[in-house]
């Protein structure tokens, strides 16, 4: 069975080779399309099973402008996986350092039907230590700011799929980590992305509502780890405000949240219906540049690559402020 299936291997590379196969890096792939392959193309994606990074960008009459990146991810995940099972691999995946591939998971997706592939080997994860926050000055420069903030979640506020690479059978808090990570039943670590608790615990003390815009095909996980993972006060506001305590992240989403699958245009029209907020005073943070869709409707889309950061928050203000005509004040004008 083994030398059937490498010869079958053997023989799709043969294929691709002849049929004008181009690899390209991940890079050149955005750069292609804004986060989107062109036509002709589907995205780079690691070999998850066997720790061999490599970047694979093939060929595809079946790809289109529009391809879902993660649908593909997730669907090469399986294929892989299944891949090297059958060739008897045994090599536990090493993720790399890039936080959009963080502890890649080869299982498929809930949203294709299929049943998860037995998980990788499992690993130790010890949640970092966050630094103090660099708040960006325009959020304190006295010109209007969003009255609404609306995040997706995967690779936005969190590096992974919740639906994909979180075994949810039980979660729990990671040993020693003040809730600021969670461990799955295989032993894999999951948590925020470095500023995201700064940037929830900050928002709201600001006067900015803050709620969650995401597709996920595993909602109730999704709610599961925002209770289980905790938002700390920052270190610069310990001792500065008295009645500053932790919460559970679920907490901090006072504007709702919006976490089932479907067209982002269908969560904004439920939040602007929740909060009363009008769409012009929306700011949207989301990795999929699918979802400028939501521009239709006057929100404010800004495209992330890594992660909500600081300087992803400054850009998308300043960018908010843009469209609509506001400048920032003059030294000495603010407050």
């Amino acid at each position: 069975m083994r030398f059937t299936a490498i010869i079958a291997f053997a023989m799709a590379s043969v294929a691709m080779a002849q049929s004008g196969t181009t690899w390209l890096s991940e890079v050149d792939c955005q750069e292609e399309g804004d986060g989107y392959c062109s036509s002709g193309y589907t995205c780079t994606i690691d070999e998850a099973a066997n720790g061999f990074q490599d970047d694979f960008i093939s060929s595809s009459p079946f790809a289109t402008q529009e391809s879902d990146t993660k649908f593909i991810r997730r669907t090469f995940y399986s294929h892989t996986r299944a891949l090297v099972l059958l060739l008897g691999f045994t090599t536990p995946y090493h993720p790399s350092a890039s936080p959009r591939r963080a502890a890649p998971r080869a299982r498929s997706s809930p949203c294709q039907g299929n049943p998860p592939s037995p998980p990788s080997q499992p690993r130790q994860l010890s949640a970092p230590s966050p630094p103090p926050p660099t708040i960006p000055r325009l959020l304190t420069d006295g010109a209007p700011l969003p009255t609404l903030i609306v995040f997706d979640l995967d690779y936005t506020l969190w590096p992974f799929w919740v639906d994909t690479h979180v075994n949810g059978s039980k979660l729990t808090p990671v040993p020693n980590s003040s809730n600021t990570a969670v461990v799955d039943r295989v032993g894999e670590s999951f948590a925020f992305y470095t500023d995201v608790p700064s940037i929830l615990y900050t928002l709201p003390t600001l006067g900015i509502k803050v709620g969650i815009a995401s597709r996920t095909c595993a909602p109730d996980l999704a709610r599961e780890m925002l209770k289980l993972l905790h938002i700390h006060p920052p270190p610069a506001a310990e001792g500065a405000k008295k009645m500053a305590k932790t919460r559970k992240a679920i907490e901090m989403f006072d504007a709702g949240m919006q976490i089932y699958p479907g067209s982002k245009i269908t969560h904004m029209q439920k939040l602007h219906k929740d909060t009363g907020v009008p769409y012009e005073q929306f700011l949207f943070f989301d990795d999929e540049s699918r979802n400028r869709d939501t521009e239709g409707l006057g929100v404010t889309m800004h495209l992330v690559k890594d992660g909500v950061t600081w300087g992803e928050i400054e850009a998308g203000v300043r960018e908010w402020r843009r469209r609509r005509g506001i400048s920032a004040p003059r030294d000495g004008e603010q407050d």
